[in-house]
């Protein structure tokens, strides 16, 4: 989907340690049900397949923050935080740049949003 397309600027990150395709790929199903649920509209996906989320170099999660910086993101959502990091520095440092340019994460849990960061 190309980014101009998505005019609520609502996101889906993705990202398993190892390859696994069908894990990203549950992922990707369980964040399009959840906006569809809740009326948030298309989703741009961004995955990582096969990298670690000790760390934030990472090539899709570049790309997110680089387009929610650049105002095309709004909205980030995951199926858990662990998508977006491992550990709570890494989680801080991501919601504190989401939080700067007004964008929000979501993550959920059995399709229903627990908290927003």
């Amino acid at each position: 989907m190309d980014v101009s397309n998505n005019k609520n600027g609502v996101a889906a990150y993705c990202r398993s340690a190892v390859a696994n395709s069908a894990f990203v790929a549950s992922q990707i199903s369980k964040v399009k049900e959840f906006a569809q649920n809740n009326g948030l509209g298309e989703v741009r996906c961004y995955c990582d397949n096969g990298c670690s989320g000790s760390d934030l170099v990472r090539p899709a999660l570049m790309h997110l923050l680089h387009d929610v910086r650049a105002g095309k993101v709004k909205t980030v959502v995951v199926t858990d935080t662990a998508r977006i990091a491992r550990g709570p520095m890494w989680l801080s440092v991501v919601a504190e740049t989401l939080a700067k340019y007004e964008a929000k994460l979501v993550p959920i849990f059995e399709n229903r949003a627990r908290f927003a960061v």
